[in-house]
């Protein structure tokens, strides 16, 4: 049993010293790793938006009117809530999983817990609707981060989630 307490007391230090010693991530490298992720998205959007306009029938497209509201309708909606479910995916699971996007990989990223844990699916969900909220005020969410000490930004405040360095 007094194993165990030294074990606990010790992995309690650990964390306390990995804290002090981190190196949070600052805005500008953040941004450009988000503008790659949006980048990679938005080029599987044209993909899939180029794949969804080749599945629809060419006389639905080309009535005598022409492209018609309804049909815009009836794939933009659609379209977009999709992307927004692919989106909030590609956060949650690669910010759950290994807390590194290909943004943050390319930059030396990565998305963690107070303590250096893994965030989890739960909180990376949370911090991807975070983006959204973000997004949603103008991006004053985001900006945020350029106020913290932490350079914590929105997203980040309501998932307890920190962006560190992992290389120099």
């Amino acid at each position: 049993m007094e194993a165990l307490l030294r074990e606990r007391d010790w992995a309690a230090q650990a964390a306390l010293q990995a804290q002090a010693i981190r190196v949070y991530a600052d805005p500008p490298p953040r941004a450009a790793a988000f503008l790659i992720d949006m980048a990679l998205l938005a080029l599987t959007a044209l993909i899939c938006f180029v794949a969804g306009i080749g599945l629809v029938s060419r006389e639905m497209l080309t009535g005598p009117q022409g492209l018609s509201a309804q049909v815009v309708r009836l794939m933009v909606v659609p379209y977009a809530l999709l992307l927004l479910v692919f989106m909030l995916g590609y956060f949650t699971y690669f910010h759950g999983t290994s807390g590194q996007t290909l943004g943050k990989i390319l930059l030396g990223l990565r998305v963690v817990r107070a303590h250096g844990d893994p965030l989890g699916l739960d909180l990376a969900f949370l911090r991807a609707v975070g983006y959204l909220l973000s997004a949603l005020l103008l991006c004053g969410g985001f900006l945020w981060a350029l106020f913290d000490p932490d350079h914590q930004g929105l997203h980040d405040k309501l998932a307890g989630s920190y962006v560190v360095r992992t290389r120099g």
